[in-house]
């Protein structure tokens, strides 16, 4: 980011010059992540300059007279939660992977002439 003569950055003096001729910009449309969205600021100042030629307004305030913008504060979003390793990983580190987790197998059907299961016997007739 390049910084002038004032210690200020580009897009903070183009904003500035931005709001000499449209008072009503807000930071926060053109601030967003840290930077400074430099294409849109160079579009809509373009735009509001030859609108208000087109209107022969009055010059506007000069721009020692434009205080720096206060910038919002950046809000960092919270990292993703990592994945568990896989398989892959635990090879290439070489440590052991923990024990699998112990599940209990899904019932499966059962032979012919084996005993009702004690949830089938528990069971109101008619199956509800």
């Amino acid at each position: 980011m390049a910084v002038d003569d004032f210690g200020e950055d580009n897009g903070t003096t183009m904003f500035r010059d931005f709001l000499r001729h449209f008072p009503r910009a807000r930071v926060e449309d053109y601030y967003k992540d840290g930077k400074w969205m430099m294409m849109q600021l160079e579009v809509d100042l373009a735009l509001v300059v030859q609108h208000r030629r087109d209107a022969s307004a009055p010059d506007p305030v000069p721009l020692e007279d434009i205080p720096l913008p206060e910038l919002p504060e950046q809000h960092r979003r919270p990292a993703l939660p990592k994945a568990p390793p896989t398989a892959r990983d635990y090879a290439r580190s070489g440590q052991a992977p923990p024990p699998a987790l112990s599940r209990r197998p899904r019932p499966g059907p059962r032979p012919p002439g084996s005993p009702p299961s004690a949830a089938a016997v528990a069971a109101p007739p008619g199956g509800r």
